[in-house]
């Protein structure tokens, strides 16, 4: 089981799933719905990484960088763009200069550890193909 975001209607969800291979696929099935994530009753927030979080500003900010990151994928994927050509557009320059700044060892970090990866996988969510990098149970 892991946690997972969920967007519908413009809101995140957190949610509780699991991941089971079925037929050579991968079949997600969601456990518990939490509740919309930016109204869970919590005073520090503890995102996995960094310091705690006191206020939900950087909570809505990694939010509306989720969703620039799928409206970009989804574009491309509606224009018949390939995976290459996907993760070769969409490069979130704006974000990286929005949390980078002219830190070149942010930026480097916000390519490698944040865009190449979350892009791809952005694409197979497009695209409707299996999340591959969840544990098998």
């Amino acid at each position: 089981m892991y946690f997972r975001k969920k967007t519908s209607g413009g809101r995140v969800y957190l949610q509780i799933a699991e991941s089971r291979r079925v037929g050579g696929g991968v079949r997600q099935r969601v456990i518990a719905t939490l509740g919309r994530l930016d109204s869970l009753p919590a005073d520090v927030l503890f995102l996995g990484h960094g310091h705690p979080q006191r206020n939900r500003e950087y909570l809505h900010r990694m939010q509306d960088l989720l969703t620039a990151l799928v409206q970009r994928v989804d574009s491309a994927v509606g224009a018949g763009a390939t995976k290459e050509e996907t993760e070769k557009a969409v490069t979130l320059a704006d974000w990286k200069q929005t949390l980078a700044g002219d830190d070149r060892a942010l930026q480097g970090g916000f390519d490698a550890v944040f865009v190449q990866p979350a892009v791809g996988r952005a694409w197979q969510q497009a695209k409707g193909e299996p999340d591959d990098t969840q544990p098998s149970p």
